[in-house]
Parts: structure tokens; C-alpha cells; sequence
């Protein structure tokens, strides 16, 4: 069958459908109402959906954090940034991830989960194994700032 003669045959299928349709009782008032209410809910909850998602943006940026890295003369160690990411806690569970950023497509080279005690923050330094491709992941803590709570 051709493809014309497919679309044709399709739109007919449709059409009959469509000539099949009996319409049922008239709407109540109430049920008309309710439609009629319709776009204002929708639109408070479309609001609402908004707000979460800049909420869940803000408590994402408070508990994520990445550093940019800059590669030594040996090509065996990275060195990555001193600058704070998040305030972390004893008790609190962190995952470490090193990720290759490519043109085409980013890449997973390391993964690590720590859960910090407060003898690890005290100590100041914590060494996260990660795998073949990563040795491991030095991370550094300091005591927090009035302004970092």
C-alpha cells in the first residue's frame, strides 16, 4: 500500500470514530462550574511547581559544590581549587564523584561515598579511594565561619 493511500485510509478510520460519537447529558452547573475553575487551579499549581523547583535549586546549590582542575607537569596529579563547596557536618554522608568533561559527552572517572565523623573533621583531611581510573580524592576541612552557618 502506498503511503498516500495509508494516510487515506487512517483519516477514514478517524472520521468514522469521530460520526460514531454520541454526545451524553448536558453538563450540571456544578460540573460546569468546575470546569470553568479549572484554569485558575492550574494555574496556582503551576506556581506552586515553580516555587519548588527554585526551592529544590537553592538546597541544591547549598549541598553541592565543584571545583575546576588544573592539570601538573607529570599528568598524574590534579590539583583542584581552595575554595569552599559546602558546609559539611558530623554524621553527614558525601558523595564524591570525578567526572571528565567532554565536548560530546561527560564521564563518571571516579565515585566515592564517605560518611563524615567528627573526628574526620577534626583531623582536617580525609583521602576517598575511587577506583581504577582515580586513586583517590584528597578533601580538606576547616572549622566553619560565623557566615558559612
Amino acid at each position: 500500500m502506498t503511503d498516500a493511500k495509508c494516510r487515506e485510509l487512517t483519516n477514514l478510520v478517524k472520521l468514522r470514530a469521530l460520526s460514531e460519537f454520541v454526545p451524553g447529558e448536558p453538563l450540571t452547573s456544578a460540573e460546569s462550574g468546575l470546569i470553568a475553575s479549572l484554569p485558575a487551579k492550574i494555574a496556582s499549581l503551576n506556581e506552586e511547581r515553580r516555587k519548588k523547583e527554585r526551592e529544590t535549586e537553592r538546597l541544591k546549590d547549598l549541598s553541592t559544590g565543584s571545583t575546576y582542575k588544573m592539570r601538573d607537569v607529570t599528568h598524574e596529579t590534579l590539583s583542584f581549587s581552595n575554595v569552599p563547596l559546602v558546609t559539611a557536618h558530623a554524621g553527614e554522608e558525601l558523595a564524591i564523584q570525578v567526572w571528565e568533561n567532554d565536548v560530546f559527552e561527560s564521564d563518571l572517572r571516579g565515585n566515592g561515598w564517605v560518611t563524615l565523623t567528627r573526628s574526620v573533621l577534626d583531623d582536617g583531611e580525609l583521602r576517598v579511594r575511587m577506583g581504577p581510573h582515580v586513586d583517590y580524592v584528597e578533601l580538606r576541612f576547616r572549622p566553619a565561619l560565623p557566615q558559612d552557618e
